[in-house]
Formats: C-alpha cells, sequence, structure tokens
C-alpha cells in the first residue's frame, strides 16, 4: 500500500512536467554575467509572457501590447525589467502584475490576496527563468521567492531537454530506499531524456515542491 502511493505520487508529478509547458528557445544556454543583446531579447519575450501589467487591465504584458496599444504604464516597467539582473536592480515581483484578475503587482497580491491560484504559478515560472537566464541569485536576493535544490535540479534538466521524474517521499533515508534503486534502474533506460529527482517532505525547503508546478 505504501509503495502504491509513492507510485502515485510519483506518477501525479510527471503528468504536471509532462503536460506543463515547455521551455522555449531550449538552444540558449544557462549564461552567467551580462546578457548579450540575442539572449536579453529572448528573455524579455519569455518575461513579458509571463508578467502582468498592472494598469487595470489584468492582462500580461505581451496581451497588454495587443488589447491595449496607448497603454502609458507598460513601456515604463518593460524599460526596467532588464534591470532586474542586477543585484540590487528592481524586483521582478515588484515591476509586474498578477494575472489572476485582481490588478495588483505580484508583490501585492501576496499581501492583499493571500489565497490566489494564479500567483504561485507565475512565482513558479519565474523561478525556471531564473535558472534557464542564469540570473538565479540576484532573482533570490531582489524577488525573496525561494527555489528549493529540488526544484533548481527539475528547471536546470529542463533547460537541458530532459524531463524530471520526481521520487517524494516522506523518510529522510527514502531516498536510499529499495524502492528508490528500483526508480534508479528505470530511469537508466532513459537517460538520456528522463532525470530521477528525489524529494523529501522531511526537508522543509523541498516540501512545496508539488505545489502549482506547471
Amino acid at each position: 500500500m505504501r509503495h502504491f502511493k509513492l507510485t502515485f505520487m510519483v506518477a501525479t508529478f510527471c503528468l504536471f512536467v509532462f503536460l506543463g509547458p515547455r521551455f522555449h528557445h531550449l538552444p540558449i544556454p544557462i549564461v552567467y554575467g551580462a546578457m548579450s543583446d540575442e539572449v536579453q531579447k529572448a528573455w524579455l519575450d519569455e518575461v513579458t509572457e509571463i508578467l502582468g501589467c498592472h494598469c487595470g487591465c489584468d492582462l500580461t504584458f505581451k496581451e497588454c501590447e495587443q488589447d491595449d496599444p496607448d497603454c502609458q504604464l507598460r513601456p515604463v516597467i518593460i524599460q526596467k525589467l532588464p534591470a532586474t539582473m542586477e543585484s540590487g536592480g528592481p524586483s521582478l515581483v515588484e515591476l509586474g502584475g498578477c494575472t489572476c484578475g485582481c490588478g495588483y503587482k505580484l508583490a501585492e497580491c501576496q499581501e492583499k490576496h493571500k489565497d490566489c491560484t494564479q500567483r504561485p504559478r507565475i512565482h513558479q515560472q519565474l523561478k525556471r527563468l531564473a535558472i534557464k537566464y542564469g540570473y538565479e541569485k540576484s532573482f533570490l536576493r531582489n524577488s525573496g521567492i525561494h527555489i528549493s535544490s529540488a526544484e533548481r535540479t527539475m528547471f536546470s534538466e529542463a533547460v537541458k531537454g530532459r524531463a524530471s521524474l520526481l521520487y517524494v517521499h516522506k523518510e529522510k533515508n527514502g531516498g536510499k530506499s529499495r524502492y528508490m534503486k528500483t526508480l534508479l534502474k528505470f530511469q537508466k533506460q532513459y537517460k538520456d531524456r528522463l532525470a530521477l529527482i528525489p524529494v523529501s517532505l522531511a526537508d522543509k525547503k523541498d516540501k512545496k515542491i508539488g505545489r502549482a508546478h506547471v
């Protein structure tokens, strides 16, 4: 029964990973330091599809550009987005809005709309971009959003084109269990396409790993 529950949890997480939206522009490497113009353009294209414009339209920046071409706030915010790469730069959660319909910035939504289901999804997408484009340290310092070790591994593998199989267990030594050895054999057959990532619920940092993965 215990193994059945674990198998169900693993299968559920696999569905999130396989059915969720993939990284775009996979050939772009994880970069460190200053971005080239080409990489920065790709990053801005992706981030404007995630963040909302809090001018009152409750749309992403990309949608706002199409539906509200006269918006005066959007160009000002977009101009500041590259500065989020800097350690002392503005935060993405302070610049971008939540697309849940509340009309708040992401940071305001966290305080005023705690039951929001869209904001955690946006946070996960921003974490992926932070790892993909190599500005994780600045992102963590500026946003205050934690990236767990399992998320870091999972998103890094996604950049490489490999899906993640998450083995969720409660015990601290679950990563060395007989069941884990069985999963390792399975992963070995698909090592070019699949990464096996143990997630311990005993680790507080990874406890929320299953929430809002899209």
